[in-house]
């Protein structure tokens, strides 16, 4: 995510958030106009073709709302929080909501409504970005979704050291500009303006493996907080344009991540949860 945010940064205060939330298309396909989901990502709106066999194994989360904090390293510097809402959750699927606040060398919010498989793998995804400091302002957005998931190898859960994943997930996704409203949710999209028509912009093809490389018997937080018996996961996608590698720190107290290692030093950590 951090890395997200520079790219975020840079072009806030260039003035394209359009592109921002659009993630520059590099290694994107050409332009397409395929269906995609309408209005918020939903658990319902899973296409067959893209459900998980792998989910079915995945432990309902155990907590309602968490704090997260975002941080340079393990002793660095905070530059972010966020507000954390498990909507629903069932058929090993969590529909979450992720309310995320930044001063980054400038301010910005970032909104997201998403379904995941065990808060490590992405199944669909809206994201709003607004309240730049460093910009000209207004909302932009991001919607993406997997299509189709094939190519599935190996397990994933019940967690055991040495279990691998590895599947290949075919990606559809588009971006735009947004009025403000004001909701439950704080900053949302605006449905009325002419985003999430549910037609994509661009699609691609990427590969996911996420290994178990490591258990914790008794993991406390960077806060100091105990959490008890955590697994660390690590997790490679691999696009035309990029790799990327992070760890996140599942506890099987929670059936949660509790920690996120990504970028170069940066980590996300749950502060407090219910």
């Amino acid at each position: 995510m951090v890395r997200t945010l520079r790219w975020v940064l840079a072009l806030l205060a260039a003035g394209f958030l359009t592109s921002a939330c659009a993630g520059r298309w590099e290694g994107w396909g050409p332009e397409t106009k395929k269906p995609m989901f309408v209005g918020m990502p939903a658990i319902e709106k899973l296409r067959p073709e893209a459900r998980a066999r792998f989910a079915k194994d995945v432990p309902a989360p155990n907590f309602k709302t968490a704090q997260y904090v975002w941080q340079e390293g393990l002793n660095g510097a905070v530059y972010g929080r966020s507000d954390f809402e498990i909507v629903t959750a069932r058929e090993g699927y969590a529909e979450i909501r992720d309310s995320q606040r930044f001063n980054f060398r400038c301010s910005f919010w970032i909104n997201e409504q998403r379904v995941l498989v065990a808060g490590v793998m992405d199944q669909m995804v809206s994201r709003a970005i607004g309240g730049a400091s460093c910009g000209p302002g207004g909302v932009g957005y991001f919607d993406w979704e997997i299509a189709e998931i094939t190519n599935v190898e190996g397990e994933l859960f019940p967690l055991r050291l040495g279990n691998r994943l590895a599947y290949t997930q075919r990606e559809l996704a588009s971006a735009g500009n947004a009025s403000q409203s004001t909701g439950p949710f704080g900053m949302t999209i605006d449905q009325s303006t002419p985003v999430g028509t549910g037609f994509s912009e661009r699609e691609r093809i990427s590969t996911v493996t996420v290994e178990v490389v490591e258990r914790i018997s008794d993991f406390y937080s960077i806060g100091g907080k105990r959490i008890g018996e955590v697994f660390v996961l690590r997790r490679t996608s691999k696009s035309p344009s990029e790799t990327d590698v992070s760890e996140l720190h599942y506890s099987t107290v929670l059936n949660w991540p509790v920690m996120h290692h990504h970028g170069k030093n940066d980590v996300t950590w749950m502060q407090e949860w219910r």
